[in-house]
């Protein structure tokens, strides 16, 4: 069977479900209908299944399943996959590798702040962070790090290290020594709201696509910030093993479609849409503070490697 050409591999919260949907709509691009595979990241699975005692979240563990999710692709269409988690997973990039070592790779970066800022609060109202308080959230790491203070419904223990989520340099560092940077993008969330179009056709050039001009004459979706309404019926929903097996049903049946709307009408009835949770612009200094290293040594790097040309640090306001 065709393997799947090219992966927007990350990150969450930066970007990809945009791309994802635009990229959707391309004649000569196919995508499942299912985002989020999640299927190379053996390590979150395995840390997901001894932390509940089950296979409880990321349900696509064979190649069979998730091959299927292609067979309706056509023969001349590219195959691409977006599974944000594909950065944070410290085996991903390995399992891609094996499974297709010509991929083209795409990787979509986020201001630290701004993006831990989202991830917590997408973390709380999915459950999976119990601590409502971005910064003392932020300050649990390390009693987290021993296995403290973790909240039952997390999908697993290792998402609430949050300061591991913007350690950049190393997730691309990953993907580079193994694919080499000819095969490797990196794009910015700032550039997609500047201008979307220009960086859809940098990713079209990218891939090989015959039509490098088209771009999708409708609008599309773009993730929001959530909150969650019905806290303790959703609660009991996602502790249920009726809601896994459920889960793992659909996928088999419908690959993608069936566990798409199923997921929109949990959407509908348990979230909406709200704006940022605030933070002082003296708390933002600190947090600046506390990452200015990483960033400016994911900097170097990437002006190195001919990623960039530019300043990140100045870019991202550091």
């Amino acid at each position: 069977m065709k393997k799947t050409e090219f992966f927007i591999v990350g990150n969450v919260k930066s970007g990809t479900t945009t791309m994802h949907n635009l990229l959707t709509l391309h004649p000569e691009i196919f995508l499942p209908g299912k985002k989020e595979l999640t299927f190379f990241c053996k390590d979150i699975q395995k840390s997901s299944d001894k932390f509940h005692g089950y296979k409880k979240h990321y349900t696509i563990r064979d190649l069979d399943d998730y091959e299927a999710f292609y067979k309706n692709a056509k023969r001349n269409q590219i195959r691409g996959e977006v599974t944000p988690h594909y950065t944070y997973s410290k085996v991903a990039a390995g399992e891609i590798y094996r499974y297709n070592k010509n991929a083209k790779i795409i990787i979509f970066l986020r201001e630290p702040v701004s993006f831990l800022r989202s991830l917590h609060q997408d973390f709380v109202s999915c459950l999976n962070e119990s601590e409502k308080d971005f910064l003392k959230a932020i300050n649990l790491e390390e009693s987290r790090r021993r296995g403290k203070e973790i909240p039952k419904t997390v999908s697993y223990p290792e998402a609430l290290l949050y300061s591991d989520w913007v350690k950049y340099k190393e997730q691309i560092e990953r993907y580079e020594e193994l694919f080499g940077k000819d095969n490797i993008k990196v794009f910015f969330l700032k550039e997609i709201k500047e201008d979307e179009k220009i960086v859809y056709r940098k990713i079209l050039e990218f891939i090989g696509v015959k039509n490098k001009i088209f771009f999708p004459n409708k609008e599309v979706s773009h993730n929001s910030s959530r909150s969650l309404r019905f806290k303790k019926a959703y609660q009991i929903l996602k502790n249920s093993r009726f809601i896994s097996i459920l889960t793992r049903f659909i996928y088999k049946r419908n690959y993608g479609k069936g566990k798409s709307l199923f997921n929109s009408i949990l959407r509908s009835i348990f979230w909406e849409t709200s704006g940022k949770m605030k933070i002082s612009e003296e708390d933002i200094k600190i947090l600046k503070s506390k990452y200015y290293n990483d960033v400016l040594e994911l900097e170097n790097y990437l002006r190195e490697n001919k990623f960039i040309k530019f300043s990140l640090t100045e870019y991202w306001e550091y």
